[in-house]
């Protein structure tokens, strides 16, 4: 690869083959091929070190005047479509120019089979169910808007929504949406709330409460959970515009759904229970969603206004980040990322020989918002709840520097280091978060987590993918596994976890096995673990075998569905194509000691030639987990990120 200047490289991907895999809330048809576009594209492809150049380019062309990157995440469109359609309920008038906005950018996104996808997995050939529920509800309110601006004829919008709503039916109507689809459309008056919604007890969700440390919920459910929960006490139902009626196979609303009263005893305790939530730039957890479910708590339940300052504030939140969002505009970015973006492009750009000077300012910000118990957040919002994942990356960033961010680092690791759980892992924001305590006697607490578990993971567990990123942030400021028990004891969690059959790691927070695998064989390499023992090779040549004859790497998100029984490979690291996914497998490669191998030199050559060829790099596939088997990401800083981090250490290691 030294003299790779000029190399002619094929870049040979297929077409994809049709598949119908996910309808409703069921796995139905499994792909039989993921591969990608039937181009054959032939580049000359530049050295690596111009691809080094170009990448960086990319990054520093992105940068923030602060310093910080801030590539919104995001989890799909319907987020913005739900938030529009629930403004009037919650008594705000219409924009306009959102409405408008957010119009052509379905119509323009609708699949042909009427459905729309919530995240794109391109192996996975149908829609969401969730995602199609609510943007069509959108776009049958405004559907004159759309013919009266000629964003589409009256025939065609007919057409469409038509399409949307039998398709809707074929996969068992609105009912197969999941807890949280059925609880707006109760709010909604669409659904009984008696019927159709199961009461969520306040006692076990309130921080002050007897149960709060047995239910242990994981980061990002109370937000969310507890103005549900208010919801659903006081049965609350308003209109948002629109029927739902003729997209349910079951419509059963009974007028005996009658909102409760709200006493002036339930108004104070609502207050109470929701208002310490909220964070300084307004959301409450950092969420949109979980604001603006809150929002309709407090402006029914707990009578508050829409001009009272904390009511604003949390509208402010969600508009800036579905509408003021740059890229992201009308994606659905629920949340803020930009500490977690920042310290990857900025470890990405140091390790690709980017000089200290030009991220000094990049690392400032990030110490600034260093927490008192020295852990990162992942954003702006998120400071309540700082994070192992984003602390261990913080560390990689900045020891960079030298000594520049001793006390940060040193504040980091001790932060880390009081974060391991029992059995030996680390989870991202939560100590020993595995729900044991008394409500697993508790038949009410279980028959909540079982019917929310279609729209929520409820407990933040140790899991591979972050206790390799701990290891490698320790790694590389001289804990080892010889001299360490901390280390020693993630180590022995990782050999409890790694997959018997082919020996990958499982990923929860990116997809799936070659986000985890990658994460393990970094951070094992940095604590210098003999890389060339059994179990280490074992998901080496795994890693090979999946990958693709042009040299890429990719996995579906069906990946969390198929793997049990006789079929437990089954998508692992099987899928489209992406630049990131690339990046992690030729990352683990790399630090297994195979930089000069066949499969690492035709990951590079395949990240050389998507560069070469599009100017950037872009997934586009969905590479990020939220919830997994639930809720899918875009992170559009990975692209950015990985590659080059990738192409860097591979060019350093030949």
């Amino acid at each position: 690869m030294n003299s790779s200047a000029n190399i002619i490289f094929s870049v040979i991907v297929a077409c994809q083959l049709g598949c119908s895999v996910i309808g409703g809330s069921n796995l139905r048809q499994a792909a039989a091929n993921q591969r990608g576009p039937a181009d054959q594209v032939t580049v000359a492809l530049p050295s690596v070190a111009e691809t080094i150049a170009k990448a960086q380019a990319n990054c520093v062309a992105e940068q923030k005047s602060d310093g910080t990157w801030d590539f919104p995440s995001y989890l799909g469109s319907f987020y913005v479509s739900q938030y529009l359609l629930f403004k009037q309920w919650i008594g705000m008038s219409d924009d306009p120019g959102q409405i408008q906005t957010h119009l052509k950018f379905l119509l323009d996104s609708q699949r042909s089979d009427g459905s729309w996808f919530s995240i794109e997995d391109k192996i996975v050939g149908t829609g969401d169910i969730n995602a199609t529920v609510w943007n069509y509800l959108f776009v049958k309110k405004y559907q004159e808007q759309s013919v009266t601006s000629k964003l589409i004829s009256g025939l065609e919008i007919g057409r469409r929504l038509t399409r949307a709503r039998q398709w809707i039916l074929q996969v068992g109507g609105a009912e197969e949406g999941n807890m949280l689809t059925k609880m707006l459309l109760a709010a909604s008056g669409a659904i009984d709330w008696q019927k159709k919604i199961i009461p969520i007890p306040t006692l076990i969700l309130n921080d002050n409460s007897m149960f709060a440390e047995s239910w242990n919920f994981g980061q990002w459910v109370g937000p969310h959970l507890k103005p549900l929960a208010v919801l659903r006490h006081h049965k609350f139902v308003r209109s948002i515009g629109v029927s739902a009626t003729s997209i349910l196979l079951d419509p059963d609303f009974s007028k005996k759904n009658i909102p409760r009263a709200v006493s002036a005893k339930d108004e104070q305790r609502t207050l109470r229970f929701l208002m310490p939530l909220q964070q300084p730039a307004g959301s409450w957890g950092g969420y949109t969603l979980a604001t603006m479910f809150n929002i309709m708590a407090l402006t029914t339940a707990g009578k508050m206004s829409l001009e009272d300052p904390a009511i604003k504030k949390g509208i402010k939140f969600i508009e800036d980040r579905y509408f003021a969002n740059g890229a992201a505009n009308h994606l659905g970015a629920t949340q803020d990322g930009r500490y977690w973006d920042t310290i990857l492009v900025g470890q990405a750009l140091l390790e690709s020989g980017a000089k200290q000077e030009s991220l000094i300012a990049a690392a400032d910000a990030v110490v600034r918002v260093q927490s008192k118990n020295g852990g990162l957040a992942f954003g702006v919002d998120f400071e309540y709840a700082p994070d192992v994942d984003d602390t261990a990356e913080m560390i990689t960033f900045l020891q960079h520097f030298g000594s520049r961010y001793e006390a940060a680092i040193k504040h980091g690791e001790k932060f880390i280091y009081e974060m391991q759980n029992s059995d030996g892992g680390w989870a991202a924001f939560a100590k020993n978060n595995t729900g044991y305590g008394l409500f697993k006697k508790n038949d009410v607490s279980n028959f909540v987590l079982e019917a929310f578990k279609d729209s929520v993971a409820f407990f933040d567990e140790s899991s591979p993918d972050v206790t390799g990123h701990a290891l490698e942030g320790l790694g590389l400021i001289g804990q080892t596994k010889e001299k360490s028990k901390v280390v020693q004891a993630a180590v022995k969690y990782l050999k409890v976890q790694q997959n018997k059959n082919f020996g990958g790691w499982t990923g929860r927070w990116g997809v799936n096995f070659i986000y985890g695998t990658s994460a393990v064989l970094v951070g094992l390499h940095e604590v210098k673990e003999d890389m060339g023992a059994a179990y280490i090779q074992k998901a080496v040549q795994w890693l090979k075998s999946v990958q693709r004859p042009d040299g890429s790497f990719g996995e579906t998100t069906l990946s969390y569905f198929v793997g049990a029984g006789k079929n437990e490979q089954g998508f692992a690291g099987k899928g489209y194509p992406t630049p990131s996914q690339t990046a992690w497998a030729l990352l683990a490669l790399v630090a297994a000691g195979e930089a000069r191998s066949e499969s690492a030199n035709k990951a590079a050559y395949y990240l050389q030639a998507e560069l070469q060829k599009n100017g950037k790099w872009t997934d586009l596939s969905t590479v990020g987990t939220g919830h997994p088997g639930i809720v899918y990401m875009n992170y559009p800083s990975y692209p950015y990120a990985f590659p080059l981090l990738a192409l860097s250490k591979y060019q350093k290691a030949q």
